[in-house]
């Protein structure tokens, strides 16, 4: 039946509509004054994210998971909610006896566990259309050609109905909203969208709230339906706009756990950034103060002056990596190399204990994942450092009174919980603030970080675990049916399992180390396995320890789980304790003994410097002192003469004034002044003062004298002080030195001094700075003491912890939070960090996730990826965390950007916002993280100079070619190759080393038959070859979707016509195609053995596609070389492609090879020949 059927138009009762909300007097209010403030950039963010359709589909089955039997038409026969059909999609899920036997009935109205919903989509609006007239209205630009639309479309509204049909919930669009507005010219008032939003949906939900004359809610009518459908297009200025819009013709079928909150969990029509943009926006508007992180991502902070740049400047390094900021405690494996462990060092002298953001850049392959397991281990090891002050650990619970509702079957029409209640705990403050999210806007990347830190090959062969059971069973699923799944056969399951070493376990974990969460999807599964199920969760588990020390547990109702972690009363669980707290204090205090003895080692090495300057500046006086010894006997004689000269003088003035005394005149005259008498008196004088004078310049004379000699006796004094304290020095330098050699006997290579550079970039990068075998040992196990504590103190207080998960798990199925909740929401999540230290999510979903939790509450936020991230997507999660470190490679993958450029920049120009500095593809959270970076690294390209923050520079991953190539075109070959084992992978074997296979052909639309068909030989050539013993790590990637569409049609008719990928080892083809074939974007964060990359596009007329492709900037052939660690193969024209932008570097490292195919000759044993056009 197809589902996308529009509404008949049968006669039903009439409908009341309500009035339209008059949204014409809107006007674009007048640009800021000042360019790039911080209020008009959150501004521009909350418009650009007004206009961005949040969930473009194609098919309906794409808004259920790829569910087709979720959705349900509503053009004829009975409304879901009317008819007789199975209401419950998750009983195949479900472990209750009840739900199993509710399966067999195929008309079953639920699931004793769910509660049903219905989702109806009310219409939605075609990209296309809507794109091309933004494009009239806008302008066109090149990079529109970058716009993945297709026949996607966004929905208009949604209307949530329960299994009665009776209205819980609706949903409105802010693109449906948004569009005309922007179409019109009004970009301003795109940012008034919330106020809207809510009027809008109070008008959409009278209409589908009716009752009948006994007063009774009517269900939900077609008539109903096509009225609100009508009313939104009035409502939100959607007709005669030429959009071709799609009336409704599907709803959705949703299953809640009892008690989860519908409105916060149904489809999401709008942006999830929208909400955390306008809350930062009404601070900065009123004048709070904003976290830290966020000043130094938005530069409300002060630029650092003078950064520190680690390529260049080896003080700045040596400073990083000195043992002072050494962290205690690691990760089991490999040490980290010089710039790995600066980062982590830097983290724990800039963020620990203080608020802030920084910016690591990460090249492909350079051991991100690695950093960030150091600075997860250190987290852990912080949080046992308070908890072993704990003498009961149950005494770090306090009491709140506050409770919390739960568990009654007996719901509301929204699901909501009526009975019960669970009390909600305050935690200790010294146990909050460790916790650890890991965010991305890459699903794949929070897949990956999820799924490795569990992993058991992630501990490098420790025997650490912690809770190792239930991390098996949240990553596993046991092969025993649903309806099996009783207590005696998990019982069974997991027993065996352990009995046999854990194999055959898909997925071999060692222990509850990160949970990715994020999504509803992703929290369902979590409380499922961890939180309600009876066998294997740790709530079971804290049930049963609560009742074992309460003495009425028994063998029939303890669960699984106890049996397999082990069940202790509480004295030994005490005793438990105690040991593991002693123990973690011992290896602390040995690891704090043996970093003092590092550090003075490091010293040692300061001191020297500093003692080898002073030496220098001494000499240097030295010289200075001798220059004032020597004496000058011209300067001598000039002393003296000059001092003879004045004496003489002086003799002769004494005698002239004897004379003169002795021809003075009478009494008489002198008493009338005669004029004799007046002559005399001036002669007289003048004497007098000559005689004054002269005895004033025989004293300076004499001064200058003394002094001269004072100088003399002071410099000799000085210079011989400072020869004996030359001499001291000289001695302690000595000292210095062979303490120095000591510890280079004992540190060797990892003595970081300036014979530690002197062995070039290449060498010292490699290098673990100040890391020896012993040391990293004792910190290893170090770490798993650090685990010890948290599992013990978790055991010694399981009505405690049980408590916190029941709270959380009401929080996160969307209990209210009310005033008095509110407070103690932080408390919730810090303690469930106790028990997951590592939580994993999207940016999307961070928001909802996160939506109870207050700006600057939370411990470590950890970027991964951030070179993909629109800024406006992190700087809401950055708000919530305390410190955040930002770890990307602006030289990947660009921000995914769904919007035409020229609307872009007239939003930029309406709110005076720069588009280069604000906007992505522009701009990513990590060039903004890098921009407020006080340690820096400077790379030349061939585009110019980008400053970017701590540089990561070991390359392990690919083998050459790859690397060279990769770090020529991004990197300023300043990446080190620490080249990985060569593999003799099938396909080196089969097909040789990494060449360009020149494909001649031309093409329609730029998928080229040719290509195609080079591809399928090569295949076969896999196919002829011996059959691998394990499945073929493959990539095949293409520089267009067109081209990636065509590739997975191909080999899909391949595969069922003549079985080709399973001939080459594939074993499930669809995975294959869905997760292995594909555009660059598809491999982005993943690696391979070998990678296919299919270029396209060969006519001459397709050389704006091809510059499109590679681009201005190195970006999307960086990424596609990166992914291969071992081989490469291109396929394509070597005319066409080697010229453009960076592809001389790929077509002067790779072989190159005409390709001549023998598809057209062979026969094969094992198929029939193929023909590709045979689709």
């Amino acid at each position: 039946m197809n589902v996308e059927t529009p509404l008949s138009s049968d006669e039903f009762e009439e409908v009341t509509l309500p009035e339209l909300i008059d949204f014409s007097s809107l006007e674009n209010p007048a640009r800021p004054s000042e360019p790039d403030t911080v209020s008009s950039v959150l501004k521009s963010w909350i418009a650009l994210e007004v206009l961005s359709p949040t969930l473009p589909f194609e098919k309906p089955k794409e808004l259920t998971d790829r569910k087709p039997h979720d959705v349900f038409p509503l053009n004829n026969g009975p409304l879901p909610w009317e008819g007789k059909v199975d209401k419950c999609s998750q009983r195949q899920h479900c472990r209750r006896d009840e739900c199993a036997q509710a399966a067999d009935d195929e008309f079953s109205n639920g699931c004793v566990d769910n509660v049903v919903f219905f989702e109806i989509v009310l219409g939605s609006i075609p990209l296309a259309p809507a794109t091309r007239q933004i494009i009239d209205v806008y302008g066109p630009s090149a990079s529109d050609a970058k716009l993945n639309i297709g026949s996607k479309k966004s929905v208009i509204a949604t209307a949530v109905v329960n299994e009665h049909g009776h209205i819980v919930d609706v949903g409105v669009s802010s693109f449906a909203w948004g569009l005309p507005m922007a179409l019109d010219h009004k970009l301003g008032v795109l940012s008034e969208w919330t106020s809207a939003e809510e009027n809008i949906k109070l008008k959409l939900k009278e209409i589908f709230r009716g009752s009948n004359e006994e007063g009774d809610e009517k269900p939900v009518t077609r008539k109903v339906i096509k009225a609100a459908f009508e009313w939104m297009l009035d409502q939100c200025s959607l007709r005669d706009r030429g959009l071709n819009i799609q009336e409704p013709s599907f709803c959705l079928r949703r299953n809640f756990k009892k008690g989860e909150s519908v409105s916060s969990n149904s489809s999401i029509l709008n942006s999830f950034f929208i909400t955390d943009l306008e809350l930062l926006l009404r601070k900065v508007d009123k004048g709070e103060e904003l976290p830290k992180g966020v000043n130094d991502f938005l530069g409300l902070s002060p630029t650092p002056e003078n950064p520190k740049d680690l390529l260049r400047d080896h003080e700045a390094i040596r400073k990083a990596v000195h043992p002072d900021y050494m962290p205690h405690c690691k990760w089991p494996g490999f040490p980290l190399v010089l710039l790995q462990q600066a980062a982590v060092n830097i983290a724990q002298h800039e963020l620990r204990g203080k608020d802030g953001l920084m910016a690591v850049n990460g090249p492909p392959g350079t051991g991100k994942s690695t950093l960030l397991r150091d600075i997860v281990a250190e987290r852990i090891y912080e949080r046992a450092c308070a908890m072993v002050k704990f003498g009961d650990p149950s005494a770090a619970f306090g009491v709140t009174g506050v409770k919390i509702t739960y568990g009654s079957s007996d719901s509301s029409s929204d699901g909501a919980q009526k009975s019960g209640a669970t009390e909600v705990f305050g935690l200790d403050k010294s146990l909050m603030g460790h916790e650890v999210v890991v965010a991305s806007s890459n699903n794949k990347a929070v897949e990956n970080i999820s799924m490795e830190l569990p992993d058991l090959s992630a501990v490098n062969g420790s025997d650490v675990r912690y809770f190792k059971s239930v991390s098996d069973w949240l990553y596993n699923e046991p092969p025993i049916p649903v309806k099996k799944r009783n207590s005696r056969n998990m019982r069974k399951w997991m027993t065996t399992i352990v009995e046999n070493g854990y194999q055959g376990l898909e997925r071999n974990t060692w222990g509850l180390i990160a949970a990715p969460l994020g999504k509803s999807a992703n929290r369902r599964k979590f409380l499922d396995k961890v939180y309600f199920d009876r066998e294997l969760s740790l709530r079971a588990y804290f049930k049963a320890l609560f009742e074992l020390d309460g003495g009425y547990l028994t063998d029939e109702t303890t669960p699984t789980i106890a049996h397999i972690e082990g069940l202790q009363p509480y004295p030994m669980r005490k005793a438990a304790w105690k040991e593991a707290c002693a123990t973690f204090k011992s290896l602390q205090n040995d690891i704090i003994g043996e970093i003092n003895l590092i550090k003075k080692a490091a010293n040692a090495h300061s001191e020297l410097n500093e003692t080898r300057e002073r030496i220098s500046e001494i000499d240097a006086e030295i010289i200075e002192q001798n220059q004032l010894l020597k004496v000058n006997p011209a300067e001598d004689i000039v002393y003296t003469n000059r001092l003879k000269e004045l004496e003489d003088r002086l003799s002769d003035l004494v005698d002239e004034l004897s004379a003169c005394e002795r021809a003075r005149p009478g009494m008489i005259a002198m008493f009338f002044m005669t004029k004799p008498a007046r002559t005399w008196k001036a002669e007289f004088h003048r004497i007098l003062n000559a005689k004054a004078a002269t005895e004033k310049k025989i004293r300076d004379v004499q001064r200058e004298i003394r002094e001269r000699e004072e100088r003399q006796l002071e410099a000799s004094q000085k210079s011989e002080r400072l020869k004996a304290e030359r001499d001291e020095l000289i001695l302690a330098s000595r000292r210095l030195l062979n303490n120095i050699s000591v510890y280079k006997e004992k540190y060797g290579t990892s003595f970081v001094d300036e014979e530690f550079f002197e062995q070039g970039h290449d060498r010292y990068n490699r290098i673990s700075p100040w890391a020896y075998e012993e040391l990293n040992e004792r910190r290893h196990k170090l770490f798993k003491a650090a685990l010890d504590v948290h599992r013990c103190f978790i055991l010694m207080a399981p009505r405690q912890m049980r408590a916190c998960m029941s709270a959380f798990q009401a929080i996160s199925s969307g209990y209210p939070v009310d005033a008095e909740l509110k407070p103690f929401v932080k408390d919730i999540w810090s303690s469930i960090f106790l028990i997951v230290p590592v939580i994993s999510t999207t940016f999307a979903a961070a928001p909802r996730m996160f939506k109870d939790v207050d700006p600057n509450t939370l411990g470590w936020l950890l970027i991964d990826e951030a070179g993909q991230a629109c800024p406006q997507h992190a700087v809401g999660s950055i708000m919530r965390f305390k410190r955040t470190m930002v770890v990307g490679d602006p030289l990947q993958i660009e921000p995914v950007v769904i919007l035409p450029e020229k609307v872009s920049l007239a939003l930029c120009n309406n709110f005076r916002v720069t588009f280069e500095r604000w906007f992505a593809p522009k701009v990513s959270a990590q060039v903004l993280a890098d921009r407020c970076s006080r340690y820096q690294a400077k790379f030349e390209t061939e585009i110019g100079s980008r400053m970017v923050g701590i540089p990561l520079l070991v390359h392990r991953r690919c083998r050459e070619p790859m690397f060279s190539i990769s770090n020529a075109i991004a990197y300023d070959d300043k990446m080190v190759h620490a080249e990985p084992a060569e593999k003799q992978t099938l396909f080196r074997q089969t097909w040789g080393p990494s060449t360009w296979f020149d494909v001649k052909g031309s093409s329609e639309d730029k998928w080229s038959k040719a290509e195609g068909l080079a591809l399928v030989d090569l295949l076969i050539r896999l196919a002829e070859a011996p059959t691998p013993q394990s499945e073929p790590d493959l990539y095949i990637i293409a520089s267009f979707r067109k081209v990636a569409d065509e590739l997975r049609d191909l080999l899909d008719a391949a595969e069922k016509k003549h079985s080709l990928m399973t001939n080459i080892g594939i074993k499930n083809t669809t995975q294959f195609l869905s997760k292995r074939v594909g555009t660059i974007h598809t491999v982005q964060g993943g690696e391979a053995d070998s990678v296919v990359m299919v270029l396209g596009a060969p006519d001459d007329s397709e050389g704006g596609a091809r510059e499109w492709a590679f681009g201005k900037t190195p970006n999307m052939l960086n990424v596609a070389v990166s992914r291969a660690k071992q081989d490469f193969y291109v396929i394509g024209s070597y005319n066409a492609w080697s010229s453009v932008a960076y592809a001389p570097q790929l077509g002067s490292r790779l072989l190159r090879e005409a390709f001549v195919s023998r598809h057209q000759e062979m026969r094969l044993s094992m198929f029939e020949k193929i023909s590709m056009f045979d689709k």
